[in-house]
């Protein structure tokens, strides 16, 4: 079992809640300054656009980086196409229901 919290205490959204789940595995993980590191996984479901998928996410601390969570690329890979230059098309699309 693996403990963690969401989010740090700077972010609107943090509850200071412990979440607790079962290890999925240690995977090596190469950081953006390209050093390998070993990460707890745990297994999830995340939800897009109505839709619910699974995935495995790794676990580390971002509490110095801009965002909380990053999505893989392996993850996106034939179920999404990215604009870059487009951002919050979710909350768009919500809003006009």
């Amino acid at each position: 079992i693996v403990h963690f919290c969401l989010l740090d205490e700077v972010h609107e959204s943090y509850h200071g809640k412990r979440m607790s789940m079962p290890l999925y595995k240690i995977k090596k993980v190469k950081s953006s300054n390209g050093e390998i590191q070993l990460r707890p996984s745990i297994k999830v479901s995340v939800e897009f656009f109505g839709k619910k998928y699974k995935s495995v996410i790794s676990l580390t601390n971002r509490a110095d980086m801009k965002f909380p969570m990053l999505i893989g690329r392996r993850f996106l890979n034939d179920r999404f196409l990215v604009d870059v230059s487009k951002e919050y098309e979710t909350k768009n699309k919500r809003d006009i229901k």
